[in-house]
């Protein structure tokens, strides 16, 4: 966990509860070591499971890395000029080939190559606000959210986006933007996307990686309009294929959204206000960790060997999304 006091806290929920012999303790909580050295509140946080390496992001604009299976401090990371509000890295990535990605109120977003010591920079356009989230698809892909509601698909081999899909969320207050993104997650290894803001929706969007221009973009996941669920509620439907979008209502900012096991469930943070400030506020939404079932256990998502089932898992995963609660 990071905090504002600028402390990294490792947790082993196994000591959860242990005592020592004399009855006391020692670490309470399940608490295992607490790294310190950022100078302002931790806003990031990166973990690469199959290697341990931990990066947490700051507002004191670093990037500090850690190896979990030593419990050490290993490196910082400088570049951004302003506060980083979100990382992410690849976990398909061999292990001497770890590149984390950033995004920062500097309104960039960077590839950090460790093994070279360097780093890319990937900008927008000038008019562009700053992204709160920013999430690996797969190795060489990523999607990106920003303030005024658009949505990102970038290549690491581009400076410029792929595709953007402005408005991602809806129009916000009637000044011409959308309502900002607040979070996103991918579903590693596959085309499958979420994205939350505080509209009331958590969407799903399809993202497409292929090696030709038409091969690439952003769609969203559409469905049947015979699919229904009181968990789905439909934003647009065409008049040729009845088709509408996947999205599941959740009231309040979705601060976190986190696709586990293989896409049967995602975990969302949902609050209030906006987890990096308090300009708006929800009254009546709960401070909370929504459980969302997707899918059943016999029909979760594989990694993408296979692009051709993408489109059957999305229509399983929506078909069974009726059976899950939004909020435990």
């Amino acid at each position: 966990t990071g905090g504002r006091d600028g402390l990294v806290r490792i947790y082993d929920v196994r000591l959860m509860g242990n005592q020592t012999a004399s009855g006391v303790n020692d670490k309470p909580g399940g608490l295992v070591t607490t790294f310190r050295g950022h100078k302002g509140p931790v806003t990031s946080l990166a973990l690469r499971s199959q290697s341990m390496d931990l990066f947490s992001g700051s507002e004191d604009r670093c990037i500090r890395h850690y190896n979990l299976n030593e419990m050490a401090y290993l490196e910082t990371l400088y570049g951004h000029e302003h506060p980083i509000t979100s990382l992410s890295v690849c976990s398909t990535a061999s292990s001497n080939n770890i590149r984390p990605i950033s995004t920062s109120r500097d309104r960039t977003h960077r590839l950090w190559k460790l093994r070279e010591e360097s780093h890319l920079i990937f900008r927008g356009k000038s008019s562009d606000p700053s992204s709160d989230t920013i999430r690996y698809i797969k190795d060489h892909w990523f999607v990106s959210g920003n303030e005024r509601g658009d949505l990102s698909l970038w290549n690491v081999e581009k400076k410029k986006p792929v595709d953007i899909i402005s408005g991602a969320h809806g129009s916000g207050d009637g000044t011409g933007n959308g309502n900002m993104i607040v979070s996103c997650d991918c579903l590693i290894g596959s085309d499958l996307v979420a994205t939350g803001s505080h509209d009331g929706y958590l969407k799903f969007w399809k993202a497409r990686t292929g090696k030709s221009l038409s091969e690439r973009g952003i769609d969203p996941v559409l469905l049947p309009s015979s699919t229904s669920s009181p968990l789905l509620s439909t934003i647009s439907t065409t008049q040729e294929n009845q088709q509408e979008q996947a999205q599941i209502p959740i009231h309040g900012f979705l601060n976190e959204i986190k696709i586990v096991q293989k896409a049967q469930f995602a975990l969302v943070a949902v609050g209030q206000e906006h987890r990096l400030g308090r300009w708006l506020r929800i009254p009546r939404a709960k401070n909370r960790l929504a459980i969302v079932k997707l899918m059943s256990c016999n029909s979760s998502f594989d990694d993408d060997e296979n692009g051709k089932d993408d489109d059957e898992n999305m229509k399983k995963e929506n078909n069974k999304v009726e059976d899950g609660d939004s909020d435990r």
